[in-house]
């Protein structure tokens, strides 16, 4: 009986101290996050996954920023104004790094930054178009880009925003190696494993490294994450839902089966092509096959991009592939994860249903790539994730003829009409849904849908998910 009662006051014991702990916690506004990778380096220039991306896009203020919805903003920028081959930006008066100092950021920390981030060749899409940067007073800088236009700007304005394109202090850099960003965020604490953010404006944001799904929801069931990713089973399990919003998030990710064929082909047939298409049921695959882990779609760019289109492949009789024949057999290529290989055997079913006869070859990304890059007859289960945010990056790699295969093209399609439009016009949002039209008319692919994630979300802390990582700034936090 005694060990009973001992055990029970424990037990209430440690109830107490968890609640207490919680309450401290809310009351000195500590958010709880995990993260996939411990982050390697600072350097905005070596910012080339998920984790520096968040880390780094919370230290550091760009010239321009994403809001929670994926729409670029100015950051830094006051105002702008293009003339012959250039672009005059103003930098905001008043801005100060967060080191001890307190120096003010001027326009030679802009030029520093980015010129060194040029200079680096690591990342040099981010700056292809710019010639060259140049301060011109304290506060102005000036971009050389020839034959500069409103469009051409404003994909580069979603450049500017990535976490490499960070703005830091050039003499901490030049003196000591040191970044130092312009956010009211600072590093506090740092260690493997963890990473503690604070913020001058009273609250922190406390990191672990969490890498699997699996350890990821048993610490978020454990510890109560503020935040917490959820991917494949773990998505159905059950959830304090008194506590947490279950929120979908789109992902610049679209996977998709590549056609590759030559002339005697079938899948040479675009009537054929589009029969595929029709008889292939991503809705259904995408919500039972995938779990919902995909947002079905017959286009290549995401939503958050472009605007939903509306469903193109009505039913018509051509469509019915039963009309077509053939003795080919049709090799399907895909690589050893779950979901495209589960999206591979669909496929197989639909040729099969279709009265074609098809095989699943499993082989490593590498060697799949080989193989596409040989450009030999098949179907190819890929994947395409955009750099930056905008429609630009899924329509230029992936379908214009100068990138067919390694370029990212890897249907190899060739469309003499998008290629001009490319070219002379660029990838606006006034001619985007007439560009995925045609694309999908022609249907080069089987298309499938985009990736999609799944968030919990303390209701009883103000977090605002972004809709994309470079999203992650001051803004998502509305503390109150």
């Amino acid at each position: 009986m005694m060990q009973n009662i001992i055990l029970f006051l424990i037990m209430i014991n440690i109830v107490s101290c968890k609640q207490n702990n919680l309450f401290n916690s809310s009351q000195k506004k500590v958010y709880h996050l995990a993260i996939k990778e411990n982050i390697e380096s600072f350097d905005p220039v070596n910012s080339v996954d998920e984790t520096s991306g968040i880390i780094l896009n919370l230290l550091h203020r760009n010239l321009y920023t994403t809001d929670v919805m994926g729409n670029v903003i100015n950051d830094l920028v006051e105002s702008s104004y293009i003339a012959v081959d250039s672009v005059y930006v103003t930098i905001k008066h008043g801005i100060y790094f967060n080191d001890t100092s307190k120096a003010e950021l001027t326009a030679e920390d802009v030029v520093y930054s980015l010129l060194r981030l040029k200079s680096s060749a690591r990342q040099p899409w981010t700056l292809d178009k710019i010639v060259d940067i140049r301060a011109v007073n304290r506060y102005g800088v000036v971009f050389i880009i020839n034959n500069v236009n409103e469009n051409l700007w404003q994909r580069q304005k979603y450049l500017l925003s990535l976490p490499q394109c960070a703005v830091y202090s050039k003499a901490d850099n030049v003196k000591n190696n040191q970044f130092s960003g312009a956010s009211t965020f600072s590093v506090t604490d740092f260690q493997q494993g963890s990473v503690e953010l604070s913020s001058s404006l009273g609250f922190k944001l406390d990191y672990k490294v969490i890498s699997s799904d699996s350890s990821r929801w048993f610490y978020y069931q454990q510890n109560l994450l503020d935040v917490y990713e959820a991917d494949g089973i773990f998505r159905f399990l059950k959830n304090n839902k008194t506590t947490y919003d279950s929120i979908n998030v789109t992902e610049p990710i679209v996977m998709y089966a590549a056609i590759v064929s030559d002339e005697k082909s079938l899948l040479n047939d675009r009537a054929f092509r589009q029969a595929l298409n029709y008889k292939f049921d991503r809705k259904n695959v995408t919500s039972k096959i995938l779990m919902n882990s995909y947002q079905p779609a017959d286009y290549p760019v995401p939503d958050i991009l472009n605007g939903t289109l509306p469903e193109f492949y009505h039913y018509d009789e051509k469509y019915n592939c039963t009309n077509f024949h053939s003795d080919e057999i049709i090799n399907i290529y895909s690589p050893s994860d779950r979901d495209r290989q589960l999206s591979a055997m669909v496929i197989k079913s639909v040729l099969h249903d279709c009265k074609i006869t098809s095989r699943i070859k499993i082989v490593d990304l590498s060697t799949l790539l080989k193989i596409n890059n040989e450009k030999r007859t098949g179907i190819y289960l890929l994947k395409w994730i955009a750099d930056y945010p905008h429609a630009e990056n899924f329509i230029v790699p992936l379908f214009h003829s100068r990138n067919s295969g390694s370029g990212g093209n890897r249907s190899y399609y060739k469309n003499e009409k998008l290629d001009y439009i490319i070219d002379n016009a660029g990838v606006t949002s006034q001619n985007l849904k007439a560009v995925e039209e045609m694309i999908r008319d022609d249907a080069p692919w089987i298309f499938i849908g985009f990736s999609k994630k799944q968030y919990y979300v303390n209701r009883e802390k103000s977090i605002q998910l972004p809709m994309m990582y470079t999203g992650w700034n001051e803004e998502v936090f509305q503390y109150r």
